[in-house]
């Protein structure tokens, strides 16, 4: 029953979207938007977002590698591995994700 409800809301987000992409496709933007002073406050938002995105990763890293020290120091080496491996994976695939959007934005 679960796999039905995730595949029927997936399909509506799908159809969704679809629409409201075609819809959005025949939006005529106002002259100003095209402007290089609204192209430059864009930029410079969409990279303070990034440095804040970054940053709170960062500090989620920081925290998880901080409950693997505690919980190995109070003996559950098996729990400390796993939050470990997900605080160094999500570091990782985090990293590649800055990555690619500095290059972009």
């Amino acid at each position: 029953m679960k796999l039905f409800n995730k595949a029927t809301t997936a399909a509506y987000c799908f159809i969704y979207s679809s629409l409201t992409a075609a819809n959005a496709s025949n939006i005529k933007l106002p002259e100003f938007a095209t402007n290089e002073v609204a192209l430059d406050k864009a930029t410079k938002i969409g990279e303070q977002v990034i440095d804040f995105m970054v940053g709170l990763i960062g500090i989620l890293i920081i925290g998880g590698m901080s409950v693997s020290a505690a919980l190995a120091s109070s003996g559950n080496i098996d729990g400390a591995k796993k939050w470990a491996m997900g605080s160094l994976i999500g570091g990782s695939l985090a990293s590649m994700t800055y990555g690619f959007a500095q290059f972009f934005v």
